[in-house]
């Protein structure tokens, strides 16, 4: 995810942002399937954010998600590339596609932007992917700088003993690069272990599974 962090910006209050990912969507009846997504916010009065779900991720793959502003036309495209290459993300029903319409550094956001790389879950009953045996692993997590060079992140990340909602009936956890700053909530039983000591890589889970926080 690319995302403002300034509450100043013209419109939405610091909350715009670009993303693309996968997600596990769960029925009523506890069934559930694995998806890949994008989403990137509107310039409007009310900074809807417009996006499609797409496709199935195999499990054990690995995936390389980018929200990458490309220099050319200033856009911000969402991509994800299986074993280095890259894969087709389709447009979605109202043809809205995985590129803002805009430039975000032209009078829209405003700085300073950030690279986050996220897992979010609904409420406190819901799991992160993974478990002790089968880790998530993020590796190679990098940002782009003003000159359009990729960077190694820089990271920080919440104590799993820290626990909390942040209101709007979302919990989360992430990592995010390059300023070294925090947002964000972990739950009692997300779990997180640094493969890289400079952030590039980590991994996470759910354990225990079953959990009381």
């Amino acid at each position: 995810m690319l995302a403002t962090t300034n509450n100043q910006d013209d419109v939405c209050g610091g909350q715009q942002y670009a993303q693309i990912g996968f997600d596990r969507w769960i029925r009523p009846d506890n069934a559930y399937r694995f998806r890949f997504f994008w989403e990137w916010t509107q310039i409007n009065s009310n900074c809807a954010p417009v996006g499609s779900f797409f496709g199935t991720p195999t499990l054990g793959a690995t995936y390389q998600f980018v929200a990458d502003r490309f220099v050319t036309d200033g856009k911000v495209h969402l991509r994800y590339f299986l074993n280095g290459v890259e894969q087709f993300v389709p447009h979605n029903q109202q043809y809205f596609y995985p590129l803002t319409n805009y430039d975000p550094t032209q009078n829209h956001w405003v700085d300073p932007f950030d690279a986050q790389y996220a897992e979010e879950i609904q409420n406190s009953a819901l799991d992160f992917a993974g478990n002790p045996t089968y880790r998530v692993l993020f590796s190679t997590v990098q940002w782009k700088n003003t000159s359009n060079h990729w960077q190694d992140a820089i990271t920080r990340v919440c104590d799993p003993s820290c626990h909390a909602n942040n209101g709007d009936g979302w919990t989360w956890k992430y990592k995010y690069s390059h300023d070294g700053g925090y947002d964000g909530f972990a739950t009692c039983y997300a779990q997180q272990n640094d493969v890289t000591q400079n952030g590039t890589s980590w991994q996470e889970w759910t354990d225990p599974a079953n959990h009381i926080c």
